[in-house]
């Protein structure tokens, strides 16, 4: 019952989805899924999709699946993990990762601590539950990530 009455707001369904819409040559609109709006990462009050960045963590050789996961942090609300799945063979170190991100984006959406695994929770639809792996992150929950650091 609870569910629902977040769901209905004023007569509004509210799917908790982030996306665009665009509009086609015929004059049909189409609504884009980009996301889930409770996985965007909040730092300082700046909110942006993890999507972005694991775009990057995906260019990176070695990589097979990059993701990236808002973990909860004392000094600025949220800060950003990585949680990262080699392919077979690849060898790569959490200070290479976090180095490739920051040469490709800025020091504010680069991932501040990588957590290696491999084992992602999926949904019954085969979507990944980023919030299930929050908990790895634990340790960096006290720690300030500085630009120079």
């Amino acid at each position: 019952a609870d569910a629902n009455k977040e769901t209905f707001k004023f007569g509004w369904f509210r799917s908790g989805d982030e996306g665009f819409f665009e509009v086609d040559e015929q004059g049909r609109h189409f609504f884009f899924i980009t996301g889930r709006i409770k996985e965007l990462i909040n730092r300082g009050g700046v909110k942006f999709s993890p999507f972005d960045i694991e775009e990057v963590l995906l260019e990176i050789p070695g990589v097979k699946v990059g993701l990236a996961i808002a973990f909860p942090n004392n000094y600025y609300g949220e800060e950003v993990g990585a949680y990262i799945v080699l392919e077979e063979g690849a060898q790569l170190t959490a200070e290479e990762i976090i180095a490739y991100c920051r040469e490709r984006m800025t020091f504010e959406k680069s991932p501040k601590a990588v957590v290696f695994g491999t084992d992602i929770p999926v949904t019954s639809t085969g979507k990944y539950q980023r919030l299930k792996l929050v908990h790895l992150f634990e340790p960096w929950q006290h720690t300030q990530f500085r630009k120079n650091s």
